[in-house]
């Protein structure tokens, strides 16, 4: 699900397209073997999300788009489902539509921040993951920062294809934190490289300083379970 209001400001809109191809391609191995099936939402409205899970029992949901915190409390900015305009919706909300009529609870909700996310989507993802837990949903994967599209689709396909091969969660989540240091090096000495051979004269050695696993990027992702 991919949720960019029309009437946000251009530095919060989404690129719907962008974010959708965004997915897919972390889909993509699992596409064409079949594995998957993905169903994208028509908007970015609670009701619309509603209609999906009530007709289908989805094994993961995957939501892009921002967070927000107001008067000491959480909320998805999605759209209205007739204007498509900007409405706040609350993680009790999101987790009685998320709720299927017999009861299914999906095992695992995604919530992942895009690079233009505003400052205050830590507390918003946060209270929204603390409010999907309270209703019985078992594994939220919840990132509290603004995510460059290319480490939130790196991580999403590590992630999913680690789910793939019938890893637990827990296993494939950290299997994909580690997956993601690795792409960010050599990101980084790919970077140092291109600067350091564009002068044909120098002789190098790469050396990498003040990489950070614990934040990775602009990325910093938190699996929460029901325990």
């Amino acid at each position: 699900m991919v949720s960019s209001p029309k009437d946000a400001t251009y530095k919060n809109r989404l690129n719907y397209e962008g974010e959708e191809m965004a997915i897919l391609h972390a889909f993509e191995p699992f596409l064409q073997s079949g594995a998957v099936e993905i169903h994208f939402t028509n908007n970015g409205s609670l009701e619309e999300l509603k209609r999906k899970v009530e007709h289908n029992k989805y094994h993961l949901l995957h939501f892009s788009g921002h967070g927000t915190f107001q008067d000491g409390k959480g909320y998805l900015v999605l759209e209205d489902d007739f204007t498509l305009k900007t409405k706040f919706v609350s993680g009790t909300d999101i987790a009685k539509a998320l709720i299927r009529d017999d009861g299914y609870h999906i095992p695992l909700v995604l919530l992942s921040a895009c690079q233009s996310a505003a400052g205050s989507i830590e507390k918003g993802f946060h209270n929204v993951t603390l409010d999907l837990l309270e209703h019985g949903f078992p594994n939220i994967i919840a990132m509290s920062m603004s995510v460059k599209d290319a480490h939130a689709t790196q991580f999403a396909r590590s992630l999913y294809d680690g789910l793939n091969q019938e890893r637990s969660i827990v296993s494939a989540f950290h299997e994909a934190i580690r997956y993601l240091k690795k792409y960010e090096l050599q990101q980084h000495i790919r970077q140092k490289c291109t600067k350091i051979q564009a002068n044909l004269r120098c002789h190098y050695q790469v050396h990498c300083p003040g990489i950070s696993w614990k934040n990775i990027g602009n990325i910093w992702c938190t699996l929460w379970q029901n325990c």
